[in-house]
């Protein structure tokens, strides 16, 4: 059994927070903790409850595996509005007209089988 990093769990719930906006502030405000706990457990001085991982996981769009373990598994919205839209904006005109036509075929064959392939 793999032991839990805190320093490393809270590093990767800052990470996360900063990836989407957010401040100390408004995380603790959204998930009902203080800024101040919410610190010291981005600081690995203190363990989150379950519950309130689940709540900064909800808020952050961010599988929970993701800070616990630094898994590759993430969320939908975390896929799409941080690793994909950085890619995609490295895309020229001709590679974006490209993509987009990718993605209705990908569209049109997921409605086809009848899957939304959604985690």
């Amino acid at each position: 059994m793999q032991n839990l990093d805190y320093v490393m769990i809270g590093r990767r719930i800052r990470s996360s927070r900063r990836d989407v906006g957010m401040t100390q502030e408004q995380l603790a405000e959204e998930c009902k903790c203080t800024s101040r706990y919410l610190s010291t457990i981005e600081n690995g001085k203190k363990r989150p409850s379950l519950e309130l991982l689940t709540r900064i996981s909800t808020v952050l769009d961010v599988s929970i595996d993701s800070f616990l373990f630094d898994s590759q598994m993430s969320y939908s919205g975390y896929l799409v509005n941080t690793v994909l839209s950085q890619k995609i904006k490295m895309l020229d005109k001709t590679h974006l007209i490209y993509l987009e036509k990718t993605i209705n075929n990908l569209l049109e064959l997921q409605e086809a089988c009848g899957s939304t392939m959604k985690e």
